[in-house]
C-alpha cells in the first residue's frame, strides 16, 4: 500500500500491485480533493473533489495515482502531477 494511503492494494496473479477500482481512498489532508479510486488494468484515475465534482483521467501511471493518496498535499500533487498532465476520459 502506498505510504498514508488506505483501502485494499493487494499483488495480482502477475506479481503487479493491483488495486480494487471500486474502493474510493479518502484524502483527508487536503481542502479540494475528497477522494480518489484506480483501475489499474485500464489505468484510469477517478478524482472526486469536495464539490462533488469528478473527473476520470486515462493512461494514468500506478505511481501517479498512488501519489495522490501519499503526498503531503494533494490538490498540490493533482495540480501539478495529474491535472495537464493526462487526458479526461
Amino acid at each position: 500500500m502506498a505510504s498514508g494511503a488506505t483501502g485494499s492494494w493487494s499483488t495480482g496473479a502477475t506479481g503487479e500491485w493491483e488495486q480494487d477500482p471500486d474502493t474510493w481512498h479518502p484524502t483527508p489532508q487536503s481542502s479540494n480533493v475528497a477522494a480518489y479510486k484506480y483501475d489499474a488494468r485500464s489505468h484510469v484515475l477517478t478524482v472526486r473533489f469536495k464539490s462533488g465534482r469528478e473527473y476520470r483521467f486515462g493512461d494514468v501511471p500506478q505511481d501517479v495515482a498512488e501519489g495522490l493518496g501519499s503526498a503531503s498535499s494533494a490538490g498540490k500533487y493533482f495540480n501539478s502531477a495529474i491535472k495537464n498532465s493526462y487526458r479526461t476520459v
